[in-house]
C-alpha cells in the first residue's frame, strides 16, 4: 500500500534559483513535508529546511514558503537562509487566524509581495517583505470591494479587480482597474457575477497583458489584451472545453504557447521555436530512459534568469518526469525519484478519456481505469469531484490511491458531470438549483454508461467522493438508481443551509454560490437548501459507510459527518469514521492518507469483494486518528 500512497522519499515541485546554482523542491522530511536545497549541478543536497513548497527570492538565497500548520486555511508566509549555519527561519506572519498570501517577488533581489487579511477577516491588504532586513511594510490597504491587485512582471502596482456597487445585485459585476503612475485610475473592462477573467501577466512595458477570459463568450479563451484602449486579440480558443491557460518561460514576455485538456493535455504553440525546443528535450528524455514511454506533453517549469538552465515536466501515459536541462553542459538529468522496480511501474494502468450522452441527450465527458489484463465486467468504484466548480482531469499512471484501487481488482470512472468547470459557462450553470437532482442524474447516467458498455459489474458497484463529492456520495445512497453496495463520503456537506452559512468571511464573492443553491437567509431558498441536503433523508440509506473528516476544516464542518455517522448508527448501519485532529478540508499528511486508504481498502474488500492489503507495519507511526465521534 505504501507504494501506492506514502510517497514517502518522493520528491517534486522542483524550482531553479535564479542564478540557476541551486534547486529547491518539496519533499519528506522526518514525518512532515518539507524543502530540500540542492546543488543544481550535482543533485548533491545542501539543506533540509521546513515544512512548504518554495518560491525563490531574486537573490538566490531565500527561498519563501507558504504553510497551514492547522489545515484551517490560514496560510502563514516563512523564509528561510541556505546560507545560515542554523538554517533559522524568519516567520513573516506568525499570526493566528490570519490567511496569508505569497503574490510574488518584488522589485528589488531580498524583497517580495503578499497579501494578508490581519487587519480585518473580510479582506486583503498587501504587502512587500524584505527577507535582508526581516521587515515588512503595507503597500496598499483593501477595502470591502477590493478583490484582488493587479501586479505587474515588474512587481509593481497597477491596480485593483473591484466589486461594483449595486443595490440591485450586490453580489455582481467586477470592475478592473488600472492605475496610472500619476494617481488616477480608469476601468480596463467589467465582469459579470458569472464571468471568468484571470490575469496571468501584465507588462507595462509592452503595454500588454495576457487573460484567461469567457466574457461574452460561453467558453473560456486566452486573449493578449491592448492595455492602452482595451482591446482583445484571442490567441488561444477550443470548440469543447475552456482553455486552461497561457505557456510562459521566464518571468518576462509573452506566452509561447496556450494549453487545452480535450482528453489528453495538448500545447498550441504561439512561438513554434521554444515548443520544437521543449518537445525535443522530452523525446530526448524518452531516448535516454529517463521517462518510460514517449512523451504527451512537455512544458517548462522552472528556470534560470539568464536560461542557461530549465527544468522541465516530460508527462507521459505512464509516467511524470521533472526533469533538468543544462545548457552549459547540453545534459539532461532527472530530478524527481521513481520507483526502481520496472515491473512496477508497468502494472500501473493508464487513463482512458470517454465521453458518453446523459439521459437528457447531454454530452458528458470523463475518465476511466480499468484493471490492466481484464477483460469483462469487473466491480466499479464511481469516483466523484469535489466543487462542483471543478471538473477530473486526465494524468499519467504514477501510484495513487486510485491505482491502488485498480491494483484491486476494481474500475474507477470519473465523470465531469454538468456544474463542473471546464467545458464553459452553460455546462457549468447548468447544474443551478438542480445540484441534488439533475447533477445527480449526471452520475448515475456515467454508472449506466459504464454497465452497458461491459465494464462494470452491475451487482458490485460503490461510490466515492470528498467535499462537494462526498455529498454527491450521499445522494446516491439515498437515491439509489443502482444497487451500490457501499459508500465513501471524505468531508462530504450534509446539511447546506449549515455549511453555506459557516463559510470563511474573505469569502466574498459569492456570486456563483447564490446562483446553486440560493440564499441562506432566503426562507424559500433555505427550505429548498434543505430538501436537497442529505441529512434530511438519511434514512433512506441502507448501504454501509466509510466516512472521514479532518477537525480543522473551514469549508465543511465536522459536525456534518458527525450528524451522519450518529443517525446511520442509530438505525444500525455499519458505518466505519476516520476524524483528523491535524486536518482541514483535504488529507495532507503522508500518515494520515496512509490510515484512511487503509480503511478504504478494507471498506472496498468488505463490500465489493476485492483483495485487501492487510496490516502495514507504517500503521504504527504516530498518527491522531481518532475511530469514534465525540
Amino acid at each position: 500500500m505504501r507504494r501506492y500512497i506514502a510517497n514517502v522519499d518522493v520528491a517534486g515541485g522542483f524550482s531553479l534559483s535564479p542564478d540557476g546554482r541551486l534547486t529547491a523542491n518539496s519533499e519528506a522530511v522526518g514525518l512532515g513535508a518539507g524543502i530540500t536545497v540542492r546543488d543544481a549541478a550535482t543533485g548533491e543536497v545542501q539543506s533540509r529546511l521546513s515544512i512548504g513548497l518554495p518560491m525563490w527570492l531574486g537573490d538566490s538565497r531565500h527561498p519563501v514558503h507558504a504553510f497551514d500548520p492547522r489545515g484551517d486555511e490560514n496560510l502563514r508566509i516563512g523564509v528561510r537562509d541556505t546560507r545560515s549555519a542554523d538554517g533559522a527561519p524568519w516567520e513573516v506572519t506568525p499570526w493566528p487566524g490570519v490567511r496569508s498570501i505569497v503574490v510574488g517577488r518584488g522589485a528589488t533581489p531580498t524583497t517580495f509581495l503578499f497579501v494578508s487579511n490581519r487587519t480585518d477577516r473580510r479582506r486583503f491588504d498587501l504587502f512587500e517583505a524584505d527577507a535582508a532586513t526581516r521587515s515588512i511594510r503595507e503597500l496598499r490597504q483593501a477595502d470591502l470591494r477590493t478583490q484582488a491587485w493587479l501586479i505587474d512582471a515588474q512587481a509593481g502596482v497597477v491596480g485593483e479587480i473591484r466589486r461594483e456597487s449595486d443595490a440591485k445585485d450586490p453580489e455582481g459585476r467586477l470592475v478592473v482597474r488600472l492605475q496610472s503612475p500619476d494617481g488616477s485610475s480608469r476601468t480596463l473592462t467589467t465582469v459579470g457575477p458569472f464571468d471568468t477573467w484571470i490575469a496571468h501577466r501584465f507588462d507595462l512595458a509592452t503595454k500588454r497583458a495576457w487573460v484567461s477570459t469567457n466574457v461574452d463568450r460561453d467558453r473560456v479563451e486566452l486573449v493578449e489584451v491592448d492595455l492602452d484602449d482595451g482591446r482583445e486579440t484571442v490567441l488561444g480558443a477550443h470548440p469543447v472545453v475552456d482553455v486552461d491557460g497561457p505557456v510562459f518561460e521566464g518571468r518576462h514576455g509573452a506566452p509561447i504557447a496556450w494549453s487545452t485538456m480535450d482528453g489528453l493535455p495538448v500545447l498550441h504553440a504561439l512561438d513554434a521555436d521554444a515548443v520544437r525546443k521543449l518537445a525535443a528535450i522530452g523525446y530526448r528524455a524518452r531516448s535516454e530512459g529517463l521517462i518510460d514511454d514517449d512523451p504527451v506533453i512537455t512544458v517548462p517549469q522552472s528556470s534560470s534568469d539568464d536560461g542557461t538552465r530549465q527544468v522541465v515536466t516530460v508527462v507521459s501515459r505512464l509516467d511524470r518526469a521533472e526533469v533538468l536541462w543544462d545548457g552549459v553542459t547540453d545534459t539532461l538529468r532527472r530530478l524527481d525519484r521513481r520507483d526502481d522496480d520496472a515491473s512496477f511501474r508497468k502494472s500501473l494502468s493508464p487513463w482512458e478519456p470517454v465521453s458518453f450522452p446523459a439521459s437528457d441527450g447531454r454530452r458528458l465527458h470523463g475518465l476511466l481505469l480499468r484493471p490492466k489484463g481484464v477483460t469483462g465486467p469487473v466491480p466499479l468504484v464511481i469516483d466523484i469531484h469535489g466543487g462542483p466548480w471543478t471538473r477530473d482531469r486526465w494524468s499519467p499512471a504514477t501510484p495513487n490511491l486510485l491505482q491502488m484501487l485498480t491494483n484491486r481488482g476494481y474500475a474507477v470512472l470519473q465523470v465531469n458531470y454538468r456544474g463542473s468547470s471546464g467545458y464553459g459557462r452553460e455546462h457549468l450553470l447548468a447544474a443551478s438549483r438542480a445540484y441534488g437532482d439533475r447533477l445527480r442524474h449526471d452520475i448515475a447516467d456515467g454508472v449506466r454508461w459504464a454497465i452497458d458498455a461491459g465494464i462494470a459489474d452491475r451487482e458490485r458497484l460503490a461510490v466515492m467522493g470528498a467535499s462537494f463529492g462526498g455529498y454527491s456520495t450521499l445522494m446516491q445512497l439515498i437515491e439509489q438508481p443502482h444497487p451500490y453496495r457501499c459508500g465513501v463520503s471524505i468531508v462530504g456537506v450534509a446539511n447546506w443551509p449549515r455549511t453555506i452559512a459557516a463559510w470563511p468571511p474573505y469569502w466574498t464573492n459569492r456570486s456563483l454560490a447564490t446562483r446553486f443553491y440560493g440564499r441562506v437567509d432566503d426562507p424559500a431558498d433555505q427550505a429548498e437548501m434543505m430538501r436537497q441536503s442529505p441529512i434530511a433523508r438519511l434514512d433512506r440509506i441502507t448501504a454501509p459507510l466509510l466516512v472521514a473528516h479532518g477537525e480543522a476544516d473551514v469549508r465543511v464542518l465536522q459536525q456534518d459527518s458527525v450528524d451522519v455517522v450518529r443517525s446511520l448508527r442509530a438505525r444500525g448501519i455499519p458505518v466505519r469514521y476516520l476524524s483528523f485532529p491535524d486536518e482541514g478540508h483535504d488529507i495532507r499528511w503522508w500518515r494520515n492518507r496512509l490510515a484512511l486508504a487503509r480503511e478504504i481498502d478494507d471498506h472496498l474488500a468488505d463490500c465489493l469483494g476485492g483483495p485487501s492489503a492487510g496490516f502495514d507495519l507504517f500503521e504504527w507511526m504516530p498518527s491522531r486518528v481518532k475511530r469514534d465521534v465525540q
